[in-house]
């Protein structure tokens, strides 16, 4: 009954995240902070929209304005829905409910059991698409962000749904979308998911950002080749757009003061290096160079 609707264009992909902290809204390109794994898998690649044909069972559209919506996709033989069920009523707190039939023919048997056990949840009907693509029977389909964001999740996991409710449902910032910087291209999620670049043999920190910026691999070409008066300067460029934050950037460089025989002015700049992803790579590092911060 829901299908992914993205429109063409090009633009620019979305920074990437770590996967393991943050993830991003598709469109919007905001940050969705806390987010882990466990929570369940993002899909779709822009708005979601109803079929036309498609109605609640309670009179109306599906509208996906407002809070988070939880659409439960219910198997025809429907073998854990009261399990299932059951757990989502414990869960979904305030949260929006709606069910959807693996099949809308052979949707008695999920019916019978919302019938059982009194749920007043409305069932999505009507001829039309199924779901986000690929979602299986038994499923959860958190629906948020006016349907700019969808994130998919067995019903086994529901233990999940209260953390990712909270996580979805915070407005931080209240602003239009999608952005009007936004073009319509569908998100790569295999550019947007993808983990931030680790610490490099060279002993350099790169952002964490994909993919580098041509400042920083041509820094990066200075110093494999030993000229890291080049590549402190060139590194400064990296840092100026922002790819590299004020950590990451301030080590960098002080690798550079030390290779190049200035471990007194490395030093200095390492008492205000700060908090950094790399906290032990830095400290190795800074060691077989003979560095100390203190």
């Amino acid at each position: 009954m829901i299908v992914s609707v993205s429109e063409s264009g090009s633009s620019t992909e979305p920074p990437s995240g770590t996967g393991t902290r943050r993830a991003y809204d598709p469109v919007t390109f905001a940050i969705v902070g806390g987010w882990a794994p466990d929570l369940g898998e993002m899909v779709g690649d822009g708005l979601l929209k109803v079929a036309p044909s498609a109605r609640l069972s309670t009179g109306g559209p599906l509208r996906l304005a407002g809070g988070p919506i939880v659409l439960y996709v219910g198997a025809s033989a429907c073998q854990t829905c009261s399990a299932d069920l059951q757990a989502l009523k414990r869960a979904a707190g305030s949260a929006r409910v709606v069910v959807l039939p693996e099949d809308a023919e052979r949707d008695q048997a999920l019916r019978q059991v919302l019938g059982l056990y009194k749920y007043d949840w409305p069932v999505l009907v009507g001829s039309g698409a199924g779901p986000v693509p690929g979602t299986p029977p038994a499923s959860l389909l958190v629906i948020a962000r006016d349907g700019w964001l969808a994130v998919r999740l067995p019903a086994s996991r529901v233990a999940a749904l209260p953390d990712l409710l909270a996580l979805l449902g915070r407005a931080d910032v209240v602003e239009t979308r999608p952005r009007p910087s936004w073009n319509g291209r569908p998100v790569n999620r295999a550019t947007a998911e993808a983990s931030a670049p680790a610490f490099l043999p060279e002993g350099l920190a790169p952002g964490e950002d994909l993919p580098m910026p041509a400042a920083f691999t041509d820094a990066l070409a200075a110093f494999r080749a030993g000229r890291f008066a080049d590549a402190m300067r060139l590194l400064e460029g990296a840092s100026a757009d922002g790819w590299l934050l004020p950590p990451e950037a301030r080590f960098d460089r002080a690798v550079c003061l030390a290779r190049l025989g200035r471990k007194e002015e490395a030093r200095r700049l390492l008492l205000r290096i700060g908090d950094s992803r790399f906290h032990d790579d830095i400290d190795r590092v800074m060691e077989g160079l003979n560095v100390r911060r203190q």
